[in-house]
Order: structure tokens, then C-alpha cells, then sequence
């Protein structure tokens, strides 16, 4: 039934819920207290920000290895549980692309001048770094 009306809050679950290496957008957050929600926020958890799970403790998944803006980030399951997010396949499938254009590979913002992220090294101005490295080693 809510998947008709809103097919989008049927593709949102939890950060601690989120399977290892599958990046997610951050849809919200389900916080009681507003302390919570401020304290995930100066941490640097924001909506539209792509979030990933890199490890999980042996014991009730605790504690997760969170990967934000490039950074590993150690988490409790109960903060993982009070951040909602959409999974980025999901969200892709959802708006035809994602809002912010991003690297399939790394999930790293791109535009139309950069077509890659650069840090797979497959676009042009990666593979032209390289060559300028290797001109300067010979000279």
C-alpha cells in the first residue's frame, strides 16, 4: 500500500541495516532527541551525502566502519540505526540518475569537464598525470 503512494520510502532503511560496500545515500534521520540528530550533523552526516559500510564487528555488528566524505568512521549500532538512507542503485533507478553526478566505481562526485573521478586513474587527465610524472623522471 505505502509502496504505491511512495515507492520511495519503501526503498529507505537504516544506515546499520545497509549491506558491507554498498553505498547509500542519506534520505534522513530518526532521532529522538534533537541532541542526536545536531551530534550526527557535526560529525558531518548530512542528506544527499553518500555513505558506506567498509566493516562490521564480529558481535551484533559492532562496531561499524563507516566510510563518510572519504573518511573511515567508527560507529555504534544505535547511531547507524537513527540515520535512514536510500541505497545509490536505488536512488539511481528511482530519479533515472542521481542529483549529484558520481563515479560508478567510487561514488565521487564528477561533472560534464571531468567525466571521471580521477581516482580510478581511467580519464584522460589521470593517465596525462602519470605521462607528466614519467617526463620528469627522464629529464
Amino acid at each position: 500500500m505505502t509502496d504505491k503512494t511512495n515507492p520511495r520510502k519503501s526503498m529507505v532503511t537504516t544506515l546499520f541495516d545497509l549491506e558491507v560496500h554498498r553505498p547509500a545515500r542519506i534520505f534522513g534521520f530518526n532521532t529522538q532527541e534533537d541532541s542526536d540528530q545536531t551530534r550526527l550533523r557535526e560529525i558531518g552526516f548530512a542528506e544527499g551525502d553518500l555513505v558506506e559500510i567498509l566493516h562490521v564487528g564480529l558481535f551484533g555488528r559492532s562496531p561499524l566502519n563507516i566510510k563518510l566524505h572519504g573518511t573511515a568512521i567508527a560507529m555504534r549500532p544505535n547511531e547507524a540505526k537513527m540515520i535512514s538512507v536510500i541505497p545509490a542503485d536505488l536512488h539511481r533507478d528511482m530519479e533515472g540518475q542521481i542529483s549529484e553526478d558520481v563515479c560508478d566505481i567510487h561514488g565521487l562526485p564528477t561533472s560534464l569537464e571531468k567525466p571521471c573521478c580521477g581516482a580510478c586513474g581511467s580519464s584522460e587527465s589521470g593517465s596525462s598525470e602519470s605521462g607528466s610524472s614519467e617526463n620528469g623522471q627522464a629529464t
